[in-house]
C-alpha cells in the first residue's frame, strides 16, 4: 500500500516535536487498523484519531492513502477541504 501526504500534512508533522511525530507515524502505518471512521457527507474520506491529534486521509483506490490534513481535534475539520 503506497501513502502519500499532502504539502499541509507534511508541515504539520514537521512542526511536531519527536514523540508526536513517532505517534503520528506509527498510527499511519497502522491504517487500517486503530480508531478509524468515515467522515459524515465527505465521501471516501476518513478522520484515524491518534492522541489528541487527527488525521484526515482519502483512499482513492485499493493502493493508495492519501494523508490529506493532520491537526488537533477540534481545528482540523475547519478550513479549505472540508468548507
Amino acid at each position: 500500500m503506497k501513502i502519500r501526504l499532502s504539502k499541509e500534512a507534511v508541515k504539520a508533522i514537521e512542526a511536531m516535536d519527536a514523540k508526536r511525530k513517532q505517534l503520528i507515524e506509527d498510527a499511519i502505518k497502522g491504517i487500517p487498523r486503530g480508531d478509524i471512521k468515515p467522515l459524515r457527507g465527505k465521501s471516501k474520506l476518513f478522520r484515524l484519531r491518534a492522541g489528541d491529534k487527527r488525521i484526515i486521509f482519502s483512499c482513492p483506490d485499493n493502493y493508495t492513502i492519501i494523508i490529506e490534513k493532520i491537526g488537533n481535534r477540534g481545528d482540523v475539520y475547519k478550513g479549505g477541504l472540508f468548507g
